[in-house]
């Protein structure tokens, strides 16, 4: 939050999304942790939380809930800027989680969607989402959440793991 002090509208979605996840406030079960991340994309801020788990003999991980917070300032249709971060906020999780190539000899094995894992309503998160409305210039929405998710998760890995971080994605349990 000391890094976001020149910037109200980021420090409202990042106290958002915490707020959202009970973040400080709630006991999580034994071995899950909160990540939260924020960004600043199309001149509109957005901040994520998340709870994870990590499967210690395995290494796989699990997102069980996403929070997502999102300032597009002023808003005309709140269920629009809803879903489109909803959905803004499950690509990202796929590409942080499940969605990879596999290239070998300079050629994708994955041909086709046949061979494509993506992800399936089995594998999603539940998720969250407070539109915050600000009288400020317009900007855009897009897949705005997509930016944030990714480092939230990595975030809570690092807490779950005593300060090991992932540097690749997707988050595969290898």
């Amino acid at each position: 939050m000391k890094l976001l002090h020149k910037e109200p509208r980021a420090e409202a979605v990042l106290k958002a999304a915490a707020e959202m996840s009970g973040w400080g406030k709630r006991k999580l079960p034994a071995g899950h942790a909160l990540g939260i991340a924020s960004s600043f994309l199309i001149r509109g801020f957005q901040a994520v939380a998340v709870e994870v788990s990590l499967n210690e003999k395995t290494g796989a991980v699990k997102v069980h809930k996403m929070w997502g917070a999102v300032d597009c300032v002023r808003v005309i249709q709140p269920h629009n800027i809803m879903v489109q971060m909803e959905g803004s906020l499950l690509f990202g999780f796929g590409s942080a989680m499940i969605e990879h190539l596999d290239i070998v000899n300079g050629e994708v094995q994955q041909v086709n969607f046949n061979k494509y894992h993506v992800q399936r309503m089995a594998d999603m998160p539940e998720v969250e989402v407070k539109v915050i409305s600000t009288d400020n210039h317009p900007t855009g929405m897009g897949e705005a959440g997509v930016g944030a998710v990714a480092p939230a998760i990595a975030n809570a890995v690092a807490h779950l793991t005593g300060g090991k971080r992932v540097r690749q994605l997707p988050m595969l349990p290898d």
